[in-house]
């Protein structure tokens, strides 16, 4: 660590310039940062295309619920018409 001093305060007598130097726990925090960073994108993105996926199920649920609907009303119709067929069959039978 004093070599480095020395070669810093060498390297501004001879060339009148400075050199700066980096402390390892100031890049080991910069590594620390960008793998947490990477690792909560991974997971943003996980979540993502779950929400994508829950997101598309609901859609074709909601696209089959209305298909079902329109079929319970056509279902309805031809339940009336042979619940009337059947009171009259037993009016009839019952003369």
């Amino acid at each position: 660590h004093r070599s480095v001093e020395t070669a810093s305060t060498d390297f501004f007598a001879s060339n009148r310039r400075y050199n700066y130097t980096t402390p390892k726990s100031f890049l080991d925090l910069i590594s620390l940062y960008k793998r947490m960073l990477e690792s909560k994108k991974s997971e943003i993105r996980v979540l993502k295309e779950r929400l994508e996926n829950g997101l598309e199920k609901m859609n074709s649920a909601a696209e089959q619920v209305a298909e079902l609907q329109e079929n319970l009303v056509k279902d309805m119709i031809i339940v009336e018409a042979k619940k009337l067929a059947t009171d009259e069959l037993i009016v009839v039978v019952g003369k």
